[in-house]
């Protein structure tokens, strides 16, 4: 095992070497136990002291659809607080959405809605005050009312960003609960995660991966979140914002085995299997061709994928996991396609090296 993990350690020093990120974190384990953790590089490439540790913060970016939103959402439906047959615009009252989008197309990016848009431009380039954030997500959700739909609702899959941000409203207005408030009743605090929060984030107190030298804000982004729509509304929201390290998405992985083991009490297994039957709402699945996942990920694997590097997938076949944590967008996110390239083939060189395949 040692020579097939010093393959890894190759990999990860090329990745390097080319700046597909400055650090990182691998995380991979079967069940409920670890076997390999690997925290690697620079909190930044012009950092040349501040070494990745089990204790540094990433932006999670999309991650924040499944850790947080997609838990949360599982947990309402099971209590009966929130109905996925429910159209859209029972929760809003004074906007205009198609009548036939429902709560689960949101979930499953069906709605039709477009990919994303740039609802941050009209705001200052700075953290709003807390009790504006609610006023410029209802603004959000009236900008979104006004797009024309790209195709009819349950028709496709066009993954939305758009479509989450409407579940921000949706999931307070159906809890009475602000998002932060949800967030630490409903998965942080039942799961003693310890370091998962939205930002910002006191560079003081914590070692945080540095993301972009952002084009909107004029400056490198580090402990502030780097998705703009959710930079406008304080930090907070359900498709982006959560900082989070390996560790505590390893604790969220093994609560999720338990609770498909029925032996969880934050979780039914029939509401999990609710979620992870076809269509998938709020989860991922493996791709029949060049999946991100990597070749050894069956067709019943779920994860997520995340804009700034980050990705989480777990096969119940097996019960094995990776967790990949990156700042590919440091200092730029002009270059997908290498954290394309290197996620699928780090994937492979781990499990292999750990006879997970």
């Amino acid at each position: 095992m040692e020579k097939s993990l010093t393959k890894v350690h190759q990999a990860f020093q090329e990745a390097l070497e080319k700046k597909v990120f400055s650090a990182a974190q691998l995380w991979v384990g079967q069940g409920e136990k670890n076997l390999l953790q690997l925290n690697i590089g620079k909190l930044s490439h012009g950092d040349q002291s501040s070494l990745v540790d089990k204790n540094t913060l990433f932006d999670i970016a999309s991650l924040t659809k499944v850790f947080f939103t997609t838990s949360v959402a599982m947990q309402l439906v099971e209590e009966g607080q929130l109905i996925l047959e429910a159209p859209i615009n029972n929760f809003f009252e004074k906007l205009d959405f198609d009548p036939n989008i429902k709560v689960h197309h949101l979930l499953s990016h069906r709605s039709g809605l477009p990919d994303w848009r740039p609802l941050y431009e009209s705001y200052p380039k700075d953290y709003p005050k807390e009790d504006l954030n609610s006023s410029r997500l209802q603004d959000y959700a009236k900008k979104i009312s006004r797009l024309s739909l790209g195709q009819l609702p349950g028709e496709k899959r066009v993954y939305s960003d758009l479509g989450f941000i409407l579940l921000a409203i949706i999931l307070e207005k159906v809890t009475g609960t602000s998002l932060k408030n949800l967030w630490q009743q409903r998965v942080a605090k039942p799961l003693a995660l310890t370091r998962s929060f939205f930002g910002p984030v006191d560079l003081k107190k914590f070692s945080v991966a540095a993301t972009e030298n952002c084009p909107w804000r004029k400056k490198l982004i580090q402990g502030q979140v780097h998705d703009e729509n959710t930079f406008a509304l304080g930090g907070i929201s359900t498709h982006a914002g959560l900082f989070s390290t390996a560790g505590d998405l390893e604790i969220w992985v093994h609560e999720l085995w338990r609770v498909l083991a029925g032996k969880s009490l934050w979780l039914k297994k029939a509401s999990l299997k609710r979620f992870l039957e076809e269509p998938k709402l709020g989860w991922d699945s493996v791709s029949a061709v060049a999946s991100q996942s990597g070749s050894y990920f069956s067709k019943l694997s779920f994860g997520h994928l995340a804009f700034t590097g980050c990705s989480v997938w777990m096969d119940p076949r097996d019960q094995k996991y990776v967790l990949l944590l990156t700042n590919r967008v440091h200092l730029s996110r002009a270059h997908p396609q290498a954290i394309k390239k290197f996620r699928p083939k780090i994937h492979d060189l781990a499990l292999e090296a750990l006879a997970l395949v």
